[in-house]
């Protein structure tokens, strides 16, 4: 059993807070006082001090928020450089590693530098030895990057009902919002972990991590964002799961809300397509974005699904852009209203018609790329690419000038 030697307690208890200033995973005693002693005159009483090295910080980590200061042992590690890369799987960002072990070498310090480590020192180690690694933490920490004055806009596509099209036209806006204009980077995020349809649409693996993500969101950081992403290329990652359904998923509440916020800071465009049955309980989301879509078709049940929603984003999102798209217009079984029926029950007028082209939709499939991409010239794809450059916020590409067209002509 892991034994846990805690410092002694300030007068206030010592009750560890949300997330510990200092925290050490020793094996030794030697190692133990010198933690005690340096993290009590840094202010730091009360601290976690526990045997069991980097393999009982491993096992530990998973379940407490990540100390601001982790000190570590590494000298029963038959590879420390892959033992401190599983460390990272369980900490925090903005979390300092400082690690303790036998060796005395220079080629072992470089390796575990490079792995994200701020500090190695040679055992046996003393309180001043600390102190001077405490302090070099202090003068080598920089402040955080600052939030951009401006972050990437978010688009919300909802569909009315199941089989409206509504994750393929998702793809389809996500993969122009990167590629419409030069040096612009989008993110596609779905929010069905079990039944969406985003990688098949693009012809991906699902990512691994999103699920994960989402169920404990202090973990969320840029690292784990990307371990979780699906890089289609250089201007297009996606989000997306195919859990199993042994078990009832469990997502935490506000986990959505730190995953997307932490998209906008970088990427351009954050497209999500958020399941119906999400949009009660996602106020938060909805009040934040910057558009929102919904996608429905001339059926019954659009009529009497699509009005709901609009009711329930328009309460959690008062003002603000909310659009819809009428999606297949033309397919089989899906004109059994006409448009004045829709829009009356609406209450509001339909936005954008987008016809349904079988020949198109086959071709995405078959190339397992976007219908903006498989047959650029098709009508339905000109008509995607106005919607996407009116709710993503994008002015269309500049067109050369014409001497340079008509030398383009002649060549």
């Amino acid at each position: 059993m892991q034994k846990t030697v805690l410092a002694p307690a300030d007068a206030g208890g010592g009750a560890l807070r949300a997330r510990e200033p200092f925290a050490a995973f020793v094996l030794d005693d030697a190692s133990r006082q010198a933690a005690i002693l340096a993290s009590n005159e840094q202010g730091w009483t009360g601290a976690r001090v526990a045997d069991g090295g980097i393999a009982g910080a491993i096992e530990s980590l998973g379940d407490m928020p990540t100390p601001g200061v982790l000190l570590i042992d590494v000298s029963e590690s038959t590879d420390p450089i892959q033992d401190i890369n599983r460390l990272a799987e369980v900490c925090q960002e903005g979390t300092h590693v400082i690690a303790v072990g036998s060796l005395n070498d220079v080629d072992l310090f470089r390796r575990l530098i490079q792995a994200g480590v701020d500090d190695y020192l040679v055992k046996p180690i003393n309180p001043d030895a600390l102190k001077v690694a405490f302090a070099n933490l202090t003068r080598s920490r920089v402040a955080p990057p600052q939030a951009p004055a401006n972050p990437g806009r978010l688009v919300l596509v909802v569909g009315a009902r199941g089989g409206v099209g509504a994750s393929a036209l998702a793809a389809n806006l996500a993969w122009l919002a990167g590629h419409m204009q030069d040096g612009r980077r989008a993110a596609l995020v779905d929010l069905d972990l079990q039944f969406g349809s985003a990688a098949l649409a693009l012809d991906i693996e699902p990512g691994r991590g999103l699920a994960d993500a989402l169920r404990t969101p202090s973990r969320i950081d840029d690292l784990l964002i990307e371990r979780a992403s699906v890089k289609v290329d250089e201007q297009f990652s996606v989000l997306c799961a195919e859990e199993g359904l042994e078990t009832p998923l469990q997502v935490d509440p506000t986990a959505i809300d730190s995953l997307i916020e932490r998209l906008r800071l970088g990427f351009d465009c954050v497209i999500v397509e958020m399941p119906r049955s999400l949009v009660p309980s996602q106020s938060q989301l909805i009040a934040a974005a910057d558009a929102i879509l919904v996608v429905a078709d001339y059926t019954l049940v659009s009529a009497r699904d699509c009005p709901r929603l609009l009711t329930r984003l328009k309460e959690a999102r008062p003002k603000g852009t909310i659009k819809v798209a009428v999606n297949r217009v033309g397919a089989p079984g899906h004109g059994e209203i006409k448009r004045p029926d829709l829009e009356k029950a609406l209450g509001t007028k339909v936005n954008i018609e987008i016809p349904h082209d079988a020949q198109t939709a086959t071709q995405s499939l078959q190339a397992g790329k976007p219908m903006v991409v498989a047959a650029k010239k098709a009508k339905t794809c000109g008509i995607i690419r106005s919607l996407a450059m009116d709710i993503c916020d994008m002015a269309p590409a500049a067109k050369p000038p014409l001497w340079r067209r008509l030398l383009g002509k002649a060549a």
